[in-house]
């Protein structure tokens, strides 16, 4: 975090962060809009499924909600948001240099 010059008591400002993890055919990166989150505050982030294998295409099929889930864990408390999806299948096509891309959207009941 940087505070912003010639303000020495303002709040940080918060810069986007991301994630990655890869394979052989697979990039798969979390991008938020900031590292901390607060209370009342929305979580902005998006899921970009990247397919960086040899084939020109490659078919897929998994929940209608997406094929990646997110969950969320607070790290001073015990408060855990596990990830779900829909229970339907529907069938997915992925290229490489066009990932599929997705944003967070809060499941279940619990609000």
């Amino acid at each position: 975090m940087a505070l912003p010059s010639g303000k020495p008591n303002a709040a940080p400002v918060q810069q986007p962060v991301q994630a990655q993890a890869a394979d052989a055919e697979f990039r798969l990166i979390l991008k938020a809009d900031r590292a901390d989150h607060v209370a009342g505050v929305p979580i902005t982030m998006t899921t970009e499924l990247h397919y960086i294998g040899a084939r020109p295409q490659l078919k897929l099929a998994g929940s209608g909600s997406g094929l990646v889930v997110v969950s969320l864990t607070q790290l001073d408390g015990p408060l855990e948001i596990a990830a779900g999806g829909t229970d339907d299948c529907v069938g997915y096509a992925i290229a490489p240099g066009v990932p599929m891309v997705r944003p967070y959207v809060k499941n279940g009941g619990w609000d």
